[in-house]
């Protein structure tokens, strides 16, 4: 018998309000609401370190180290379900109840006992609907250190077979009845206006070559405001969309990207003086909610940037958590540089990687050195170029241990400089992955989203991570929440659309691809030639193979494609010759051996699979959460030597039953 253990713990409740009664009147659409509920309420506990010890029904019971990572869960809990609601009919609504209380919990066989869960429970029934309840013990553990939240006691109360009255204090919300009427009329109409998108600056200078400066300017607003707890901010990836987009209306931009406020501005850059013109616009009315023209010197770009990320910050919440001005440009200096040399290489270096071409990133790569050559202590730059190190290992342009091992280096030497950059975190995450370190990987990540919960990079990495572990569900709300915060990202939506597949959730998958087929066409018709290909459709396998190389998609990916079509179709002289063919006329570092082994799986040589998987492992490439989770190597798993290749990674791997 496992012995008991008994340890201190903030334990949460949540019950969804009505579910039982909905249960009885329309039992499809309470298991679709108890799904979307899950969707949204796992990647936030999991954001905040919180262990879910189980579910009962509708509810959860969540176990957390510190009763401040609780109260701030169910806070973002709350959020996250008032932003779903807001656009949602009455009868598709989720409505939470929240209770938290601090206290020794009892661990015994996976589940946890004690007076600490029984208060627990019982608080969470005295919330209001949509609500937070907590008890004196957690409130004298949180107050003082939250400051954007304030607090209502309800009294001590008596409650049912618990020995000792508790005193109960209420979370109030913003945008609860008792929150201002302006707040929650722009709530009612559409989305929140603390969820924010920043569309690409104009430049309207003389020079086109400023162009980087305006786009930089862009992002480094996006990358301060999305620090700020308060906000939720659409990444640079889905901005940069809009970029030269005149027709569109403010009001449709903000329903496409499902926000509830625009800033959008210009810059005139004249040698040493620039003109910064910069509004905030009302998603729902196209109403301005302010503007600022500032004429000043290049030197000042920095105070700058602080004064317009304070401005748009304060603008939405009366209770800035206390944030002035200068505590606000205090806690961004660390991560900046004052060199404006340095800054003006580093805009236009990562203006050059976002082109992702070999020419581009290598440009960029040179920039990022200069940029740290004039400030070595200049964080951002590190980081920026560990990931130009990364964008050419993963596209196959420079040797792939030798370019992460580079990566990796300049990762650690940003976290050195800055420890709280959730930039440098995030992309030591995804350097840990790539050696199949997922320990380290996870950690990194799990800090990332705490310094920035904006942050999609670090979303992608946690979903990663589920995905390979075998935890398809939890993967893919984490893609769902990084696709959600960078909705027009392409690497975001492929995974989402192959977790979908991978899900049986087939509809979903084909209705994603549809939406962004105008965005990303290449992808698109890879994606649905290999579907068709799966469900022996050649005829339709054919018409997207035949799509996607009108669309300019690369060679190597075509005589991929052809050779998984005849691999399916039974084909498998074909599919050989076309092996064969590639790997005598392509470079070697091309070929990878995991890009070899799908072919060989196609055809039922389980033999030459597994020696390419070998083969991939040895290169740090082995494509896991497709060999877990897809259907297409079911037969594979059912191999003795999957298993054994899996234990030559340090990772619980749950594989499906």
């Amino acid at each position: 018998m496992e012995r008991e253990q008994v340890h201190l713990a903030a334990i949460m409740f949540t019950d969804i309000v009505g579910y039982t009664s909905l249960t009885g009147s329309d039992e499809d659409l309470a298991f679709k609401l108890l799904d979307q509920h899950r969707r949204i309420v796992r990647p936030i506990i999991i954001a905040h370190n919180g262990k879910e010890v189980k579910t009962i029904g509708d509810a959860f019971l969540v176990e957390f180290g510190s009763a401040v990572e609780a109260t701030q869960c169910a806070y973002d809990i709350q959020e996250a379900l008032y932003n779903f609601n807001s656009a949602r009919r009455r009868s598709e609504k989720i409505t939470l109840r929240i209770g938290i209380h601090l206290g020794d919990v009892i661990h015994s066989n996976d589940d946890v006992y004690g007076d600490a869960v029984n208060v627990g429970s019982r608080i969470e029934k005295l919330s209001e609907p949509g609500g937070i309840c907590i008890s004196r013990q957690v409130y004298d553990s949180v107050r003082g250190k939250m400051h954007d939240l304030k607090f209502e006691s309800l009294g001590v109360q008596q409650m049912k077979n618990v020995k000792n009255e508790v005193e109960v204090f209420k979370v109030e919300m913003p945008w609860d009845i008792t929150s201002s009427l302006e707040y929650r009329k722009e709530s009612e109409e559409g989305q929140p206006k603390n969820r924010i998108a920043v569309l690409p600056f104009v430049n309207i200078g003389s020079e086109k070559s400023d162009e980087f400066f305006a786009d930089g300017l862009t992002e480094e607003l996006i990358s301060r405001l999305s620090q700020t707890k308060d906000l939720r901010v659409i990444a640079r990836t889905s901005a940069m969309n809009y970029k030269n987009v005149r027709e569109k209306k403010v009001r449709d931009i903000a329903r496409e990207l499902g926000v509830g406020t625009i800033v959008e501005g210009s810059v005139r850059k004249a040698g040493n003086k620039i003109r910064v013109s910069v509004q905030a616009v009302n998603g729902v009315n196209e109403e301005h909610i302010w503007s600022s023209t500032y004429d000043r010197n290049l030197d000042d770009i920095f105070e700058i940037q602080s004064d317009i990320a304070t401005k748009v910050s304060e603008s939405f919440s009366s209770n800035f958590s206390g944030t002035t001005q200068k505590q606000i440009q205090a806690s961004w200096e660390k991560e900046e540089t004052q060199n404006v040399t340095a800054y003006t290489y580093f805009l236009r270096a990562r203006n050059l990687l976002y082109g992702e071409s070999e020419s581009s990133v290598r440009q960029a790569l040179e920039l990022f050195r200069r940029a740290i050559e004039e400030d070595p202590n200049f964080a951002r730059a590190y980081v920026g170029r560990a990931q130009s190190y990364q964008s050419l290992s993963y596209f196959g342009h420079e040797p792939w241990l030798e370019s992460v091992r580079k990566a990796e280096a300049d990762a650690k030497k940003a976290l050195e400089l800055d420890p709280y950059l959730a930039e440098a975190h995030a992309t030591m995450a995804h350097v840990h992955f790539a050696l199949d370190e997922f320990g380290p990987a996870e950690e990194e990540a799990k800090k990332a989203v705490e310094l920035n919960p904006s942050l999609a990079d670090a979303y992608d990495a946690l979903g990663h991570l589920e995905w390979i572990k075998g935890h398809l569900k939890e993967a893919t709300k984490l893609y769902e929440t990084a696709h959600k915060l960078d909705p027009l990202k392409e690497e975001f939506v492929g995974m989402l659309d192959e977790m979908y597949f991978e899900a049986g959730r087939e509809a979903d998958a084909l209705k994603l691809l549809s939406d962004v087929e105008h965005l990303f066409p290449q992808m698109v018709y890879a994606s649905l030639t290999a579907y068709y290909s799966t469900k022996h459709d050649f005829l339709k396998a054919r018409e997207f193979l035949e799509k996607f190389r009108l669309a300019g998609g690369d060679q190597l990916v075509v005589s991929n494609l052809e050779s998984l079509i005849a691999a399916y179709a039974g084909e498998k002289e074909k599919a050989l010759e076309i092996v064969s063919r590639l790997e005598k006329n392509s470079p070697k570092d091309t070929i990878q051996p995991w890009f070899l082994g799908g072919i060989y799986n196609a055809l039922g040589d389980m033999d030459k699979f597994f020696e390419c998987m070998n083969l991939a492992m040895d290169e740090h490439a082995v494509p896991l959460g497709n060999l877990v989770n897809s259907p297409l190597y079911e037969k594979a798993r059912k191999d003795p030597r999957m298993q054994k290749l899996l234990e030559r990674f340090d990772l619980k791997v749950d594989l499906p039953q």
